[in-house]
């Protein structure tokens, strides 16, 4: 077997994530209209778990596809937004889940030192409305969020009441550039692609700054 081959089967490349993206906006394209509504509903529900999948793609392809016909405006945004929240719901309880149940908890105490769970519940009592409410702006990270949102004994409310209205104002956003903006489709996911990436960059460079911070006071005491 060659490198290429290899390497294709073991990981999950850009390659495969746009092919992927393909796939589901031909779906859109052609399929019945509750086929078309249960793909988007299914797209933003699980990049919650499976963060690589093309879930703001899918937003912009639905308002594209929406412009063209294909599938309601209205039907578009309703389950769009029921899959943003649904999937805020069960990476909450992926991350609930851990804390509850005794075997889960071991395994989550060896990844995730005691004192950090504490610093994570505080962060969350500080800043979890602005969390909650900014988790469909930052891509590649929701999941994470919403997970440690359950691992910091956030209420479920909350989590549903602000995660609706970050799904409210996010999905609408991409909704309308795909719908409003629909002579180039592949221009549009291309400029959602490169957003996500400049996030991702982002929020890995204030990290790496927070953990140079970090050890640099460690070395001074």
């Amino acid at each position: 077997m060659e490198k290429s081959d290899c390497k294709g089967a073991s990981q999950l490349n850009i390659e495969s994530i746009n092919e992927m993206t393909n796939h589901l906006v031909k779906i859109v394209e052609t399929a019945p209209m509750w086929l078309s509504a249960l793909v988007l509903f299914f797209a933003t529900w699980i990049e919650y778990v499976f963060p690589p999948f093309p879930g703001d793609t899918i937003l912009v392809a639905g308002g594209f596809f929406a412009a063209r016909g294909a599938v309601s405006l209205y039907v578009t945004f309703i389950v769009l937004v029921l899959g943003s929240v649904s999937g805020c719901m069960l990476a909450w309880w992926i991350g609930h889940a851990a804390l509850r149940f005794p075997q889960s908890y071991k395994l989550l105490l060896k990844l995730i030192k005691p004192d950090n769970l504490v610093r994570l519940e505080n962060l969350y009592k500080r800043y979890g409305i602005l969390i909650l409410v900014l988790n469909r702006f930052l891509p590649g990270v929701r999941g994470v969020f919403m997970i440690a949102a359950g691992l910091a004994k956030i209420p479920l409310r909350l989590v549903v009441i602000w995660g609706t209205i970050s799904a409210i104002f996010w999905n609408s956003l991409l909704i309308m550039v795909g719908y409003f903006f629909s002579d180039n489709l592949a221009s549009l996911l291309e400029l959602v692609s490169k957003y996500t990436k400049a996030v991702l960059i982002l929020l890995g460079t204030l990290f790496l700054v927070w953990l140079l911070v970090r050890l640099f006071k460690k070395r001074n005491f």
